[in-house]
């Protein structure tokens, strides 16, 4: 998806028919994703009845959404997909023996002022790195006003739009960009044997990617990228990470109201 809105916006030959895509590369993930998770899920010991027909319905949500009109559609389409994609990244964790609760939560036995630092200590790096990157944005793009209308062409909403579509991206990418490109990728890679650069390179590779539609400001997340990889393996957790993550991502767009 991202691809198609940068050719679109770089006026590459086609990019306009090519960007009439969208609609049906979302359609083929949200396909892709639940075929998936109902096989993990039929992988299983031991299932609850119930979660078959779940896994189904949001699978049917996220399809459905995509044709649904305008701010409707989209922000639908991201709740859906991000509740699908994070269920399919534990169901995999699990799948390698690995436990949501291992994947997710603190990792430390630290208890008051010692478990508070070990959640903040994290989630302040994370503010930070996220905060340079924007910097690198900017830098990159030329200007904030140009960086801000690549940023409202690849996440198709903009400042007056109001709060639902922003409310949905913004989990949306936390979703996307800590629980499975971070948490799920280093797990994951970790189980099938992979060095850890290795695992850090596939990680950050795939966040430059979903940030394409930026062109080459999209360079800039590769210190977003390492930090948080970095992070979560120093610290194995992940709810600093999508806690700073969310932070920032609210105040901004609260700054852009």
């Amino acid at each position: 998806m991202s691809v198609t809105v940068l050719a679109r916006r770089l006026g590459v030959p086609g990019g306009a028919e090519l960007a009439s895509w969208t609609p049906g590369v979302r359609l083929a993930g949200a396909a892709a994703a639940t075929i998936w998770l109902i096989v993990l899920l039929g992988r299983r010991d031991r299932v609850p009845r119930w979660a078959p027909y779940a896994a189904t319905a949001v699978g049917a949500v996220a399809l459905a959404a995509p044709l649904l009109p305008a701010t409707g559609g989209r922000a639908g389409y991201r709740v859906a997909f991000a509740a699908l994609i994070a269920w399919t990244a534990l169901e995999a964790a699990r799948s390698q023996g690995i436990r949501a609760r291992t994947l997710i939560t603190l990792g430390t036995k630290a208890t008051g002022w010692e478990r508070a630092i070990a959640f903040s200590f994290p989630a302040a790096c994370l503010y930070l790195s996220m905060a340079f990157t924007t910097v690198g944005f900017q830098l990159l793009a030329g200007s904030p006003q140009a960086l801000r209308r690549a940023q409202e062409q690849g996440l198709e909403w903009s400042a007056d739009a109001g709060l639902v579509l922003p409310v949905a991206s913004i989990l949306y990418t936390c979703v996307l960009e800590e629980l499975v490109l971070v948490a799920a990728v280093a797990v994951l890679g970790r189980a099938a044997g992979l060095p850890f650069l290795l695992i850090v390179v596939i990680s950050v590779a795939a966040r430059v990617g979903i940030h394409s539609y930026l062109g080459l400001p999209a360079l800039a997340v590769i210190v977003l990228g390492v930090t948080a990889m970095l992070l979560y393996r120093r610290h194995q957790t992940l709810l600093p990470l999508l806690a700073a993550h969310a932070l920032f991502d609210t105040v901004a767009v609260l700054a852009q109201q």
